[in-house]
């Protein structure tokens, strides 16, 4: 692999997780996620809070720029791969602040992962969200999608792993209103539980899986 291509994919790849987070994070001090689509004519003026944000991605553009890169990596097909994934991640980042809503969620946090599991070399193993909440709010998504990858995160070091997760309701009675996702794992090495069963987060280990439980307030 030519060092220079692999060079520019990387810096893209990073250009795109930099973007998501200053997107998601911005949208959340702001109040909101952007409301126009930077896709739209230029008859549809951007609202004014958005406009002045500098945190609308001219998607157009940055797909372009994309398929020139693809142009140049001839017959290199895992870069062009690895270009593809994040073209798509970007494509879900502003489908989510655009359209918030749980089918959103579940297309941003996949993304992510394929992204994730080729960026660092590993096996494009399955991840399968049954998300369960369709009622929630702008924040409520933006908070839970920043749990979820923090989650994903900790299995970058993991040469094989088969994610489950499932995302429930759960409102009690004067507590509030809370989204659980419970995260399951499989095929994961043995060294790698250990690790991981040892970390902050502390998983559980069951039948040869890994197990988490995430709740994110959705009411507040």
């Amino acid at each position: 692999m030519d060092p220079s291509l692999m060079a520019l994919t990387v810096g893209l790849v990073s250009f795109a997780g930099g973007f998501a987070c200053a997107s998601l994070l911005g949208r959340r001090r702001a109040g909101g996620p952007a409301t126009a689509d930077p896709a739209a004519t230029a008859a549809e003026a951007a609202p004014a809070d958005v406009a002045g944000s500098g945190l609308l991605l001219e998607l157009h553009l940055v797909m372009n720029v994309l398929n020139r890169v693809v142009m140049a990596l001839n017959a290199n097909e895992h870069v062009q791969d690895g270009v593809a994934e994040m073209a798509d991640y970007l494509r879900a980042s502003h489908e989510l602040q655009r359209r918030p809503g749980q089918n959103a969620l579940v297309n941003q946090v996949s993304s992510y992962w394929r992204l994730s599991r080729w960026l660092h070399g590993r096996r494009s193993d399955a991840l399968h969200l049954d998300a369960q909440v369709p009622d929630l709010a702008p924040q409520a998504l933006y908070r839970l999608c920043e749990a979820l990858t923090r989650v994903l995160r900790e299995l970058e070091g993991s040469p094989s792993a088969d994610v489950s997760i499932r995302i429930t309701p759960d409102d009690r009675a004067g507590a509030g209103r809370f989204a659980v996702a419970q995260v399951t794992v499989a095929g994961v090495p043995e060294g790698v539980q250990a690790t991981l069963a040892a970390s902050p987060r502390g998983w559980s280990r069951s039948a040869l899986q890994l197990g988490t439980r995430l709740e994110v307030r959705t009411d507040g």
